[in-house]
């Protein structure tokens, strides 16, 4: 989870807590494999969005991105996003 979690805490553990409920539901595994969220603050920075972007790309293990309330970096990486096929779910989108 990329989303800012330092001016915007309220939202991002909002945001938190209804997909942690989720996977509390499913035991924490999609299609039988264990998974865990890792949150990442970006401080609503697009820079370091960018930089948390590019870290999710090289893992191996990731299997989506999910966002805050803030739409500047979501918007500011799109093509990065794109270009690294990065599943990226929105939860507060308007």
């Amino acid at each position: 989870m990329d989303a800012d979690f330092t001016g915007s805490r309220s939202s991002s553990l909002a945001i938190e807590q209804g997909i942690r409920t989720a996977l509390d539901m499913a035991d924490y595994q999609i299609g039988g494999k264990p998974v865990d969220l890792i949150r990442m603050d970006h401080r609503g920075n697009s820079r370091q969005s960018l930089e948390n972007l590019k870290a999710i790309e090289l893992d191996a293990g990731a299997l989506a991105v999910f966002c805050g309330l803030h739409s500047p970096p979501v918007l500011a990486h799109l093509d990065f996003i794109h270009e690294a096929q990065l599943l990226f779910l929105d939860p507060w989108a308007a």
